[in-house]
């Protein structure tokens, strides 16, 4: 089901207009944020490999999109693409808060990706694989990253991203091919 913010606000057009917004409509925000929070924190996980800094910047994103519900506008673009505007503005203030580049979060972290219910060899297959994947997201500029986090984490198509990046989408597709042959060469073939 595809969620929009048209007629979000439980105030009639003219009032909203005259207050320059509305209040959120609360069930509607419920409804963006099960089908966007997900999509948001795999953003925010893939670009800063930190489990909880993406929890709180997923909340951060959707405290500031009940905040200004009232001015998305429909016709300028998709609620997909205004949410994941107000992420990537959010990934980027907290990274200018930190001072510190993304990926520069310690391995011992890396380890949360391992699944807990998986027996002892595979939770140890799965640990080094998911610290080689996360030393290889590292690797990659700061361009790659973000188009990673956004198409595999976030889970958008190339037009989306192409949007969001000022990027044509073609331009999205090669950077996507070229870097996916670079990850397939730090981790070996299989496994990409």
């Amino acid at each position: 089901m595809e969620i929009s913010f048209a007629n979000i606000s439980s105030q009639p057009a003219d009032a909203k207009q005259a207050e320059g917004r509305a209040a959120p409509d609360r069930a509607k925000m419920m409804e963006v944020y099960e089908q966007f929070a997900r999509p948001v924190y795999n953003f925010f996980y893939y670009s800063l490999t930190d489990r909880e800094t993406a929890e709180d910047l997923t909340g951060d994103v959707f405290v500031k999109i009940l905040n200004k519900s009232g001015f998305y506008d429909p016709d300028k673009g998709e609620i997909k693409t205004w949410i994941f505007t107000v992420a990537r503005n959010t990934l980027r203030d907290y990274l200018r808060t930190v001072k510190r580049a993304p990926g520069k979060v310690p391995l011992e972290k890396a380890a949360e990706m391992a699944a807990t219910a998986a027996g002892p060899e595979e939770t140890a297959i799965r640990g080094s694989e998911a610290a080689a994947l996360v030393t290889a997201l590292r690797r990659l500029n700061k361009r790659e990253r973000n188009l990673v986090a956004l198409k595999y984490g976030a889970g958008l198509r190339n037009k989306e991203i192409a949007e969001l990046s000022s990027l044509s989408e073609r331009h999205v597709g090669v950077i996507l091919s070229r870097t996916l042959s670079k990850l397939k060469k730090m981790l070996g073939d299989d496994f990409i």
